[in-house]
């Protein structure tokens, strides 16, 4: 196919979509905790900015941006910014119509680079992957999502770190997102 069938058809794609009622809309990632680390009693609190955006009715997709802020250990609540990035694909099919409040159940895979340690010289990447449970409400306007997720993170192990600062192989995550949408 040439340049030009090429971007027929991308321009084709884009205006179905657009027939088939979709929505988009931009999130803010307000609370975001993950139990990421192999220590349990110590958790990340993460900020971010996401897209959203419905296919048909049933089935949406988002992106999502974040970046780690808080630290959060047993008698510890410290400034940690900028030593976790991540980027999240999530996919999701929405149990109600997308028109109004819905539950839903999807995946979500991504990219998390991470520091830890007392001077945050020991890093890890890993590849976040798993199954995410929520509620969500309608696009158009301001919207809402509240949500728990669990999965494993794949690779990035420091056999190096014994203060319990390694990824852990098993994660779970809440969070409450907010944001605005357009149809």
């Amino acid at each position: 196919m040439n340049r030009a069938g090429r971007a027929a058809a991308l321009v084709l794609a884009l205006l179905g979509t657009r027939a088939a009622h979709a929505q988009s809309g931009i999130r803010f990632e307000l609370f975001d905790v993950s139990w990421v680390q192999a220590e349990r009693s110590q958790r990340r609190a993460c900020f971010g900015l996401g897209f959203d955006h419905d296919l048909n009715s049933h089935l949406a997709f988002g992106v999502d941006a974040q970046f780690g802020a808080l630290q959060i250990g047993k008698n510890e609540f410290r400034d940690s910014s900028g030593d976790q990035f991540a980027m999240n694909y999530r996919a999701y099919y929405l149990i109600g119509d997308h028109d109004g409040t819905s539950g839903y159940v999807g995946s979500y895979v991504g990219f998390r680079s991470s520091s830890f340690g007392a001077t945050r010289t020991d890093h890890a990447t890993s590849i976040p992957l798993g199954f995410r449970l929520g509620l969500r409400g309608s696009l158009p306007g301001s919207f809402g999502d509240i949500f728990l997720q669990a999965g494993a993170q794949l690779g990035g192990h420091l056999p190096n770190v014994t203060s319990g600062g390694g990824l852990s192989g098993f994660e779970v995550g809440v969070g409450i997102h907010v944001g605005f949408g357009w149809e």
